[in-house]
Formats: structure tokens, sequence, C-alpha cells
């Protein structure tokens, strides 16, 4: 596996379905994610009846794909927590921070830990990494209170983007692809309430 490539590939995933959820908003969001969940499903079954045709493409992926992946790829727990989100929070902004957090926050986290890791905190999770996650997450949220729709209030931003950090720095089950976005926007839907 190649941490940049697969980095690249996960940041330029995830920012089409940003881009597509901010400029043709929550109905094409939901059929797109939809569409991609139904897919990602079936080849998980087919992944697990047929166990070399996994091997076979993670072979041929440029090491994009993990050679050997969790009880469901990265890319499934990914849009199921996005489509998740999209069909509970109608307000696009929350879905949105969740997604971009994951995203960036995510392959900052693992690129500057790999790279400049030395503390380490938890399990293989480095100081530097969820240092380097929440400044990107950080910058994300600032970005995201300046934008003429679906804009989000900073500090709201700022608690999405420490709790995004925090999960991926302990990697809480079911799958951090999973438990970044949700638990970020659900921290953000909470404290919405009081600003």
């Amino acid at each position: 596996m190649n941490l940049l490539k697969r980095k690249l590939y996960r940041i330029l995933f995830g920012t089409f379905f940003a881009l597509l959820a901010y400029f043709g908003g929550w109905g094409w969001s939901i059929a797109c994610l939809g569409f991609l969940l139904v897919l990602l499903v079936g080849f998980e079954y087919e992944r697990r009846l047929h166990p070399g045709l996994y091997g076979w493409i993670a072979a041929r992926s440029g090491g994009i794909l993990k050679e050997q992946p969790g009880f469901f790829l990265g890319d499934t727990y990914f849009v199921l927590a996005v489509f998740f989100l999209f069909v509970l929070m109608p307000d696009l902004s929350l879905p949105l921070a969740g997604l971009l957090f994951l995203t960036f926050g995510d392959a900052a986290s693992t690129l500057a830990g790999s790279r400049f890791g030395r503390v380490q905190v938890y399990r293989r999770k480095t100081l530097e990494g969820f240092l380097a996650c929440l400044a990107v997450t950080t910058i994300l949220a600032g970005l995201l209170s300046r934008l003429p729709r679906h804009s989000l209030d900073f500090g709201v931003g700022f608690a999405g983007a420490a709790t995004a950090s925090l999960a991926e720095l302990f990697d809480l089950p079911p799958d951090d692809n999973f438990s970044v976005p949700v638990l970020s926007a659900l921290i953000m839907l909470v404290l919405g309430f009081f600003v």
C-alpha cells in the first residue's frame, strides 16, 4: 500500500462529494451516495464470497487499496457515514464539515504521523499526526464559517474539528472512516442548538 497515493485518492474522492453536496444540493448527494453505497455493499458481498477477487483488484490498484482490509473496506465505512449524515441532516453544513474533516484530517494525520511522528500517543497514532489533523480541520472550520451557503459557526466548527481529531487519534470503532465524520457532525449538531 502506498500511503501518499491512498490519501490522494481519498482526497479526490471526498472532495468530489463535498463539491457535489455544495453545488448539487441534498438530493444529488443522497442519490449519488446511495448508488455508490449499493455498489460497495455488493462489492463487500463479492469480496467475502470470492476472497481472491479483492486480492486481484488490490494488486492492480497501484498501492491505493490495502492488501488486508478490515471487516469492511474503508471506502464502505466512508460512504456509509457520509450517506447517514446526509440523510439525517438535511442542513448541509454539518455533513459537509464531517466529510471534509475526515477527508483532509485523516490525510494530514496519516502523512504527518508517518513522516514526522515521534511521540506515540495511542497504538500507532502519534502526537504529531493528531496536531496535523487538528490544524487542518481547524482551518477547514474557518473556511466553512465563511461560505456564502451552508455556513458553519466557527466555534461549533472548531468543536467538530477537535472531535474529529480525537476520533482519528483514538481510532474509535467501528472504523475511523465512520466515527470521525459521524461524531464530529453530531457534536456540532448538539452545540448548534446553543449558538
